[in-house]
């Protein structure tokens, strides 16, 4: 169990085994018991890393609201603290918005993978689109080779 602290809040972080780090960052109001199954499946041939957000699980609960900017500053301090070089990071909802955030901002993203997300939060700027615009490019699949549709989606009328 790792404790970090950022802003005078503590965060709970837990890792488990080795290689690349794989870093999940859980929705909002879930804790690192979200990840379980994940987490398990990938312990071994990866080094995982679990943290509940401020105001979640085991870590401390400071008044809010809390941002998705705050939220990221704390993966970071999460992530510097536990000496973690490079990330693939797994976000699911609020989680999936911090982890995208925290790809705009932060270098030590290797991959992103999200979960039922927002691209966006609540104001859209154009520098914002323009960094949304470059994180996409830096994230891009290297193959553009797309499957043919399924029967489903050929009859699909949208």
């Amino acid at each position: 169990m790792d404790v970090t602290t950022t802003d005078g809040t503590t965060l709970f972080a837990q890792a488990a085994g080795d290689g690349e780090t794989v870093t999940f960052v859980g929705d909002a109001g879930y804790g690192a018991w979200q990840w379980g199954w994940q987490h398990a499946a990938l312990t071994g041939p990866f080094e995982t890393l679990v943290y509940d957000h401020r105001g979640v699980g085991r870590s401390e609960k400071p008044p809010g609201p809390y941002s998705v900017e705050q939220l990221a500053d704390d993966l970071e301090a999460v992530l510097s603290a536990h000496g973690a070089r490079k990330t693939h990071l797994v976000g699911a909802g609020l989680g999936g918005m911090v982890a995208l955030d925290y790809a705009r901002r932060y270098a030590r993203a290797r991959t992103l993978t999200l979960l039922g997300t927002a691209a966006r939060g609540r104001a859209s700027t154009r520098r914002r689109s323009r960094q949304t615009r470059q994180t996409r490019r830096r994230f891009a699949p290297r193959s553009t080779t797309r499957c043919p549709p399924t029967s489903s989606e050929r009859t699909m009328k949208w």
